[in-house]
């Protein structure tokens, strides 16, 4: 399988994977079911690890921008495999389901708490 292949079919499973999340958080909040504390928990994480994550790459032409992970492996002194950024990488994005997950399941929510009036 080549590369094109393989990132083209992970993120077509972190799409599925985040839409069946949406899913089961809207039916959760439907049901009164659901955390706040878990959704502060994801979101705090998320926005933890985003933010110093944010890099900058200028060059002659202009600067691009993009989010650099090393930081999270250069506090740590032991010898690090040189996949670790990886498991790292993997890690931000099984947590980036959850929270655009959640995001998106209370988008759900409301789209059919304010089509629900306009039936009637």
């Amino acid at each position: 399988m080549s590369i094109l292949a393989s990132i083209l079919l992970a993120i077509v499973a972190g799409v599925v994977l985040t839409i069946a999340k949406a899913i089961s958080v809207a039916k959760m909040i439907n049901e009164r079911n659901y955390s706040f504390v878990r959704f502060g928990l994801i979101g705090a994480s998320w926005v933890g690890l985003t933010i110093p994550s944010i890099g900058s790459s200028c060059g002659t032409i202009g600067c691009t921008y993009g989010l650099h992970f090393g930081w999270m492996l250069a506090s740590i002194k032991a010898d690090i495999p040189s996949n670790a950024i990886f498991f790292v990488m993997g890690g931000y994005a099984i947590l980036s389901v959850y929270f655009f997950g959640h995001v998106l399941g209370w988008v759900f929510y409301l789209l059919r708490a304010f089509a629900r009036p306009a039936s009637r």
